[in-house]
């Protein structure tokens, strides 16, 4: 993991802290994943419309 993640550290592109969201969000546990590992519905929504989105819309304005 270690080795995964220097690789893409090392990328010029943005990235969304998808763990450091759920931990803010105190969804890291069951709340946010009810079997463990998948997203459930409402916070998987809540993940897209809280930083995908908003990171797609600054990308799309910064190159038009």
């Amino acid at each position: 993991w270690a080795a995964l993640r220097q690789v893409v550290d090392a990328l010029e592109v943005p990235q969304i802290d998808l763990p450091g969201w759920l931990a803010r969000e105190g969804l890291d546990g069951p709340d946010g994943r009810p079997d463990g590992v998948h997203l459930s519905p409402q916070v998987n929504e809540r993940f897209l419309l809280e930083l995908v989105v908003p990171e797609l819309e600054r990308i799309a304005a910064s190159t038009s």
